[in-house]
C-alpha cells in the first residue's frame, strides 16, 4: 500500500509503505495413533498457536478462528464445520465461535 500525502505545500512528502504479514509457523495438529494422547497433543498444539497469537497481536475471536481453521489442518476444519449454529451471545458471539472451536 502506498500512501502520500500532500500538504499545503506543493511539495510531496516522504513516500510510506505500508506492509503487514502474518504468517504463523504453527504446523497442522496431527491426531496421534494412541487416543489416550490426543488430549495431551491437543493441549500442545493449542499452546503453539496462541503463543503466535499474542506474538503477532492477533486478539480478534474471529481472526483467532480462521487461523486454527487455516493452520489446523482438516481436522480442526471438520470440527468446525460439525458446530452447531446456535445463536451466540449478542455481546460477544465470534468469542464465543473461537472458544467453542479451541474447547471442542
Amino acid at each position: 500500500m502506498k500512501v502520500e500525502d500532500f500538504s499545503s505545500s506543493n511539495q510531496p512528502n516522504p513516500v510510506h509503505f505500508v506492509a503487514e504479514s502474518r504468517y504463523l509457523k504453527t504446523q497442522p495438529f496431527t491426531h496421534p495413533e494412541d487416543q489416550i494422547f490426543t488430549g495431551k497433543a491437543w493441549e500442545d498444539w493449542l499452546e503453539g498457536i496462541e503463543i503466535e497469537f499474542r506474538n503477532f497481536r492477533i486478539t480478534d475471536p474471529i481472526d483467532k478462528k480462521d487461523a486454527m481453521i487455516i493452520y489446523g489442518g482438516k481436522e480442526i476444519a471438520r470440527l468446525d464445520k460439525s458446530l452447531p449454529n446456535q445463536v451466540a451471545d449478542e455481546e460477544q458471539p465470534a468469542l464465543d465461535d473461537y472458544m467453542k472451536l479451541r474447547n471442542k
